[in-house]
């Protein structure tokens, strides 16, 4: 059976990934795709758990190399229960960050460094490498603003630890994810993503199909 196909969305806090991760999900659906939807921190049981440290305001004196750990046991066990399986069965796989966030975040922003990053995914088991990645930018005063808002309208009061970094942090990352973006073009994509949400919708499935992966005819 042909291995399926890993597809990842990536940016900085607010930039809408989430949002357009979805909506090619439904578009999979809608033209009768096996393909499934996941996230990460958090789709299992145990990455819950993971996910409720790594997220809580009241964690702000968290390490960097503890957080950096419990990011690589969150996807160790991602991967175990539901990428590698799905992948293998010959999926579609969409997440909503993975394998990228854990190189800007912690190996740019939290100066981990993206070698150590690369190293111990070498020797994760069941690691896959994201045959695709929209990394969608936005400015940092744009993330700052839809950030806000969704905190407002979710009461998102807990958490939010990474929200409530200083601006400085998110133009590290900001940096971080057009440095990584310029590494393999060939796999990741830059997206515009201070234009309307259709607008990159119909840029990222234009993409999809220069890539080979879905037919207009399907």
């Amino acid at each position: 059976m042909k291995n399926g196909f890993l597809i990842t969305f990536e940016g900085i806090e607010g930039c809408g990934k989430t949002t357009q991760a979805q909506k090619l999900y439904e578009y999979f659906i809608e033209k009768k795709y096996d393909v499934i939807l996941t996230y990460e921190p958090g789709a299992t049981k145990i990455g819950k758990s993971i996910r409720e440290i790594l997220l809580s305001i009241k964690n702000s004196n968290i390490d960097s190399y503890t957080e950096f750990f419990l990011y690589l046991a969150d996807r160790t066990q991602h991967l175990f229960e539901i990428i590698y399986p799905n992948y293998k069965e010959g999926k579609i796989i969409i997440c909503d960050r993975y394998y990228y966030s854990t190189a800007v975040y912690q190996g740019i922003a939290r100066n981990i460094g993206l070698k150590n990053v690369e190293l111990f995914h070498s020797i994760m088991p069941f690691f896959i490498k994201p045959d695709l990645t929209f990394i969608i930018d936005v400015s940092v005063e744009e993330s700052t603003k839809r950030t806000a808002a969704r905190i407002k309208e979710r009461n998102e009061n807990d958490l939010i630890r990474f929200e409530s970094e200083a601006k400085s942090f998110h133009e590290k990352l900001r940096h971080g994810y057009l440095e990584v973006a310029k590494k393999d073009p060939s796999r990741i994509i830059l997206i515009d993503g201070m234009r309307e949400v259709e607008k990159i919708t119909e840029d990222i499935i234009k993409n999809i199909k220069n890539f080979g992966i879905i037919k207009d005819e399907h």
